[in-house]
């Protein structure tokens, strides 16, 4: 009975067992937005969960029960409105810096979700308070949980709207590397901390990070 009235986004924000490895994957797109005056102003997102953790979600929230990868027009409001509605404590997984700082982002706007092949599809467009000079220094953006419970896999290229000048190249991470540093920082922890759902928070260092390039006059 819990679980039906959990949201869609609240299994990431409720605390999981067995984090060693991701458990849930999804198919990551990112656009960079610009505005009329050049300024990097929002970050397209979209999300397409695994077949079984698609499943999983559906079944929980009781829909597409006969598995024909049809929404009822209820489910499919329901759905759609999860998009924008995150649970508290969720902060969308998405991480975005310049020049070593920093960068906030608005809670999501303009959400819609549905089925693609089966598997759920979610967008959102998170802006920036403070649009940003992309000369102001180099901007990086990443993708990730810290707990490493989901994995966000970067699909195809990034995207830049609006601004010719600028491109968006992909820097892969060092998974041998990271995984060095998961199992040091959990070989750190005392025994009750995994046993209570604790574990490193390191997420990142598994992550692709996209950077901004732009020419300079």
């Amino acid at each position: 009975m819990v679980l039906r009235l959990l949201s869609l986004l609240a299994w990431l924000a409720l605390p999981q067992m067995a984090r060693s490895h991701p458990h849930e994957f999804v198919d990551t797109g990112l656009t960079f937005r610009f505005d009329d005056q050049g300024l990097l102003a929002a970050v397209s997102v979209e999300w397409v969960y695994d077949d079984l953790t698609s499943l999983l979600i559906l079944s929980d929230l009781g829909m597409d029960r006969d598995g024909d990868g049809i929404l009822t027009a209820e489910e499919a409001k329901r759905l759609n409105e999860m998009a924008t509605n995150w649970p508290e404590g969720f902060d969308g997984n998405l991480w975005l810096s310049q020049g070593g700082r920093p960068v906030a982002l608005s809670r999501p706007l303009e959400g819609a979700a549905g089925l693609w092949e089966g598997r759920i599809r979610m967008t959102h467009i998170r802006a920036l308070p403070e649009h940003r000079d992309p000369a102001g220094g180099e901007i990086r953006l990443q993708a990730y949980d810290p707990s490493y419970y989901v994995f966000y896999d970067l699909a195809g290229t990034p995207g830049v709207e609006g601004q010719p000048d600028c491109r968006a190249r992909v820097e892969p991470a060092d998974s041998r590397r990271a995984q060095q540093l998961y199992d040091e920082a959990l070989a750190q922890l005392s025994d009750a901390e995994p046993e209570a759902g604790t574990y490193p928070e390191i997420g990142g260092a598994f992550a692709d990070t996209v950077l901004l390039d732009c020419e300079t006059p």
